[in-house]
């Protein structure tokens, strides 16, 4: 027999019934959309890193300000995630072409939206760049096998691996 476990119930329950997200899950999803530490993340939120970490473990709830900051963040969020299915990852950190990173961006005062929504092509082109040289990766054998080594037969290996074994 097979045991499924899921948690597409329970997100299903959330989305039919609007459940508004903690701020503890929109800090999540802000991380891991933005591929950010905690550091970012309270750069990013404009307060110390010890009020992230109480956000985080739900002992504290952010003031008004704070949390209109956070929801515009996390609005943001779902705008990257709707652009793509990627985080964002280190190209948070690399400057694009008007001289200033992701992480600077989200990190303004005031929160310029316009200028971060304009990053995400950008940054989605980073993404693409990166990922079309991680697919033209070659595995051990492909290699050895481009520079004219012969594969050895399993049985092969085996036999020498146990030939080389001491007990």
């Amino acid at each position: 027999s097979v045991v499924r476990c899921s948690t597409a119930p329970a997100q299903s329950a959330r989305t039919s019934q609007a459940i508004p997200l903690s701020t503890r899950e929109k800090l999540m999803t802000l991380r891991r959309y933005f591929s950010l530490n905690v550091t970012e993340l309270s750069r990013s939120l404009r307060v110390e890193r010890p009020t992230a970490y109480s956000w985080l473990a739900e002992s504290a709830e952010p003031h008004t300000r704070n949390l209109e900051r956070l929801n515009r963040l996390y609005g943001l969020g779902g705008s990257w995630r709707r652009a793509s299915p990627t985080p964002v990852g280190s190209a948070n950190k690399i400057p694009l072409s008007n001289g200033r990173s992701l992480l600077d961006l989200i990190s303004g005062e005031p929160l310029d939206q316009e200028a971060i929504l304009a990053s995400f092509p950008e940054i989605r082109a980073l993404l693409a760049i990166r990922g079309s040289g991680a697919r033209n990766r070659q595995s051990v054998a492909e290699a050895g096998r481009r520079l004219g080594l012969k594969d050895v037969p399993r049985d092969d290996q085996q036999r020498s691996l146990d030939d080389e074994t001491v007990f």
